[in-house]
């Protein structure tokens, strides 16, 4: 196997070798837009302004891969949040929570894959939100936030600290299983666990039918820097 294999966590595509092909994408969506309110507060009261992130997030990020040879490639992809209004870095909920910014907050992971599937490392979208968001009847961060949030996992769309397998698609079918560590060392009942998420999907298409299914099961406790993040609002137990 190819030393820039062992490069993976630094950056894929620049340790590449000379018989190695890399690419590099720059991909992003910005959103803004104009609202007027009559009657924000009472009948002579009206609101007029800026708004971000209307119906989608507004994003930049960077993703690319190299062939490591023998059917295999190196990935990798960093995503963040960005306010359309100020520039400002985007926060998610978690991240509101403590007031923490996070520069990738909307995911950053480094893996491998082939002809197996794929294994990735690091900050990225659970499958449980994946599968949500997948089968929703109208798109929208407002639609999204608020099914979300009636189905307990309002502010765990990312896993931190995760290691992700994606099975490759066959006939259709295709699924996910996801671990997110706790980095929890305590040796008291539940400690080893406390902060912990696991979560998986499974979807079925063909033609026009979709059929999915996901589940998660979460151990509280978590701290900001686990993978199931318990925020001053409690979502998440």
């Amino acid at each position: 196997m190819k030393k820039s294999l062992f490069a993976l966590a630094a950056l894929t595509t620049i340790a590449g070798t000379a018989q190695a092909q890399s690419s590099v994408t720059l991909f992003g969506l910005l959103d803004a837009g104009v609202y007027y309110v009559n009657g924000a507060k009472t009948q002579n009261d009206n609101a007029f302004g800026v708004l971000g992130n209307t119906i989608s997030s507004s994003n930049w990020g960077l993703k690319g891969s190299e062939d490591l040879g023998q059917g295999l490639k190196a990935n990798f992809y960093a995503e963040s949040g960005i306010n359309t209004r100020n520039g400002a870095l985007g926060q998610s909920s978690s991240e509101k929570a403590t007031g923490v910014t996070t520069l990738f907050d909307r995911g950053l992971y480094v893996g491998v894959a082939g002809n197996w599937g794929s294994l990735d490392i690091g900050n990225k979208l659970n499958p449980f939100w994946s599968a949500n968001s997948a089968i929703l009847p109208v798109a929208g961060n407002s639609v999204s936030t608020n099914t979300a949030k009636t189905l307990g996992y309002g502010n765990s769309n990312f896993t931190h600290n995760s290691l992700t397998y994606t099975l490759p698609t066959m006939a259709g079918f295709n699924a996910a299983a996801q671990w997110g560590f706790g980095n929890a060392l305590s040796t008291a009942p539940g400690g080893s666990v406390g902060g912990s998420v696991l979560a998986g999907s499974a979807d079925y298409t063909i033609g026009g039918f979709s059929v999915r299914a996901a589940g998660q099961k979460r151990w509280g406790n978590g701290t900001y820097f686990s993978a199931n993040f318990t925020g001053a609002t409690g979502d998440l137990t």
